[in-house]
């Protein structure tokens, strides 16, 4: 909790992480809340990947949910890009028709465990979408181009290819069941 109520760097990046966790694990009905010197902070859930962090830790299958989340909603130039987030096993990462039609291309897949002991995150791209994606300023699956290489966003690993590493889902429109070895995968569709 003392990270969260730094007044420096190291807070906002604290408040800023737990936001999107909370947003990711939480479901609409839920919120959390503390006080600091800068006030009275409210994160609202949005996803509900992990509802029941409220009562008690996650699992280990449940702390991959939210860090693909977060990975998935990560975005290196820190400006808001409304992107469709699918996977055909939880509930609320299914995509409906007119999502599927307003947020069509593939961007890439998300999976890791920011709360293991050695936090990893990784990313896969599809090749054919990688421009249309940077074009919509996302660049954490395709990695960023730096003219002598393709860096990560952050964290954020990039893997290569999504079709080398992942199971595509029987609906390909919800995305991949599988990369890298991780059955928690988000995939990532933008308009």
């Amino acid at each position: 909790m003392r990270s969260l109520k730094d007044e420096g760097p190291g807070g906002t990046l604290s408040r800023t992480f737990v936001k999107y966790a909370v947003g990711c694990a939480f479901d609409p009905s839920q919120t959390f809340t503390f006080r600091w010197s800068g006030g009275t902070e409210e994160y609202k859930g949005a996803l509900g990947l992990a509802p029941e962090w409220a009562d008690g830790p996650l699992s280990p299958a449940k702390q991959r949910w939210v860090s693909a989340c977060i990975a998935a909603r990560t975005n290196r130039l820190g400006v808001p890009v409304m992107i469709s987030m699918r996977s055909p096993a939880p509930p609320g990462l299914a995509a409906g028709e007119g999502e599927r039609r307003a947020f069509s291309h593939k961007e890439g897949a998300f999976w890791g465990n920011l709360f293991d002991e050695r936090p990893a995150l990784y990313a896969c791209h599809v090749p054919e979408s990688t421009e249309h994606a940077r074009s919509k300023d996302r660049s954490c699956a395709t990695g960023l181009d730096t003219g002598s290489g393709v860096a990560g966003c952050g964290l954020i690993q990039p893997m290569g290819d999504c079709s080398s590493i992942c199971t595509s889902a029987g609906d390909p429109e919800m995305g991949y069941v599988a990369c890298g070895g991780s059955t928690e995968v988000i995939t990532t569709f933008v308009d």
